[in-house]
């Protein structure tokens, strides 16, 4: 581990809510973690996902008669940044630590001039320690403009910053090979023909479809010598444990 290392933090929307909304256990288990690798001098920024989410459960039989679809989502999402930004704060200013929000569409990353001005935005909140958590701008966001999920965007803001780790946590936390093996497997150095076909078919189970985004961005991960962790939010001290170099989930390194 070597100091003023940058970890990028993606949260998947499975992590942060239960049945009544946000898991406050889980976002003060995250902050607690984050506090630690703050005290070795690891700058963390939180990829969030999906404020939609909640607010689809709380309001879409209200407003779904008079809103499409995709009007819904946009008013899900202005009404539910706040909330959680606000939860998120709230956490981390039980240990005096300031968070800051991003809101972004594929537009940031295509256009170099707002791409080079987030960038130093999000360096320079790095080094005043504070955390900056950033989500997709759904509000803004048009069809040919969105990601394809949050975990692309995960990877698109480590790149930027040229993080030394994407950790992505989930409910899942190891890649398995195919049936009727399914063996775990702790180490993927290169992502081929064997690896993807794992994953890769025509009638894909839910995992296998959420793992194939998960190995795609992991290439880019790997290509750019970034090491991505596929971890479980449930393994106790996950975070802490990554940051130590101890191993219970699926590690993507390039050697």
């Amino acid at each position: 581990m070597k100091k003023n290392e940058i970890y990028v933090i993606k949260l998947w929307s499975n992590v942060l809510l239960d049945h009544w909304g946000v898991d406050r256990n889980v976002i003060e288990n995250v902050v607690y973690a984050i506090n630690y690798l703050k005290s070795i001098d690891i700058k963390v920024i939180i990829v969030s996902s999906w404020a939609v989410a909640l607010w689809m459960k709380k309001l879409w039989k209200r407003i779904i008669k008079w809103l499409d679809f995709i009007e819904s989502e946009q008013v899900f999402s202005s009404v539910w940044q706040t909330g959680l930004i606000n939860i998120y704060s709230e956490y981390f200013s039980k240990y005096w630590i300031e968070v800051s929000q991003a809101l972004l569409t594929r537009k940031d990353f295509l256009d170099w001039e707002r791409y080079e001005c987030m960038k130093k935005v999000l360096v320079s909140s790095l080094w005043e320690l504070i955390i900056p958590i950033i989500n997709e701008n759904d509000v803004l966001s048009q069809e040919e403009l969105t990601f394809s999920d949050n975990d692309e965007l995960s990877a698109l803001v480590a790149k930027m910053v040229w993080a030394s780790k994407l950790i992505i946590l989930s409910n899942i936390d190891w890649l398995l090979d195919d049936f009727p093996n399914w063996n775990l497997i702790k180490e993927v150095n290169i992502i081929d023909k064997n690896i993807l076909s794992m994953v890769w078919d025509e009638k894909s189970s839910c995992w296998k479809w959420w793992m194939k985004s998960k190995l795609l961005i992991a290439k880019q991960m790997m290509d750019l010598w970034i090491n991505m962790h596929l971890a479980n939010w449930k393994k106790k001290w996950v975070i802490e444990k990554i940051s130590n170099s101890e191993q219970e989930w699926t590690l993507f390194i390039k050697k």
